[in-house]
């Protein structure tokens, strides 16, 4: 009866190290971008509160108001209305050859940027208690592409959203850099 946990914690490890592989052949540039995440610090997932989504959209009106030309898209749980981190994230198209032209009036709106690439430009902020994430970014990208098919598929599938709420129930509490892989690996199933 003792070897009985060991096997468990074996066929356990074994699960992780095929999902992995998986991911790793899959998705390598995503997988091994999920080791610049934390594998001490843990993640609260809280449930849907609709106070969130109005934070996003005040921040998407002040986005739209001073740029209506641009497309800006609320994703995410904030967006979906499931269970979440409490934060936001948004995605602004803006062709590569325009940042210039939109990156002063970013700063006034939201202060300086926090990473700054050719394609994208970022902003990491807290509101209301609420952290948000806004990108200026190229909608040619697949930085841009990938989270807003994902978003697509969760917001008009229903089963697929339901089963991405469970997941992010079942992962209060595990370190932020499994909880990307736990992600990736279902998105990459969707």
């Amino acid at each position: 009866m003792k070897k009985l946990p060991l096997y468990n914690k074996v066929l356990s490890r074994i699960a992780y190290v095929k999902r992995d592989l998986g991911l790793l052949l899959y998705s390598p540039r995503e997988y091994l971008y999920s080791y610049t995440y934390s594998k001490d610090k843990k993640i609260k997932i809280y449930p849907y509160n609709p106070r969130v989504t109005k934070i996003g959209e005040r921040i998407v009106s002040a986005i739209r108001a001073k740029f209506p030309e641009l497309t800006v898209h609320l994703i995410g749980s904030a967006s979906l209305k499931i269970s979440g981190q409490r934060d936001i994230d948004i995605l602004v198209e803006c062709e590569r050859g325009e940042f210039a032209k939109y990156l002063s009036g970013f700063v006034a709106l939201f202060g300086r940027e926090d990473k700054k690439r050719p394609l994208w430009t970022e902003w990491h902020f807290i509101q209301d208690g609420c952290a948000v994430e806004i990108m200026l970014i190229d909608p040619k990208t697949r930085v841009f592409q990938e989270p807003m098919r994902t978003y697509n598929i969760l917001a008009h599938n229903k089963k697929a959203l339901k089963e991405y709420e469970r997941l992010k129930h079942t992962s209060n509490g595990i370190t932020e850099r499994e909880y990307k892989k736990v992600r990736l690996d279902f998105f990459n199933r969707l």
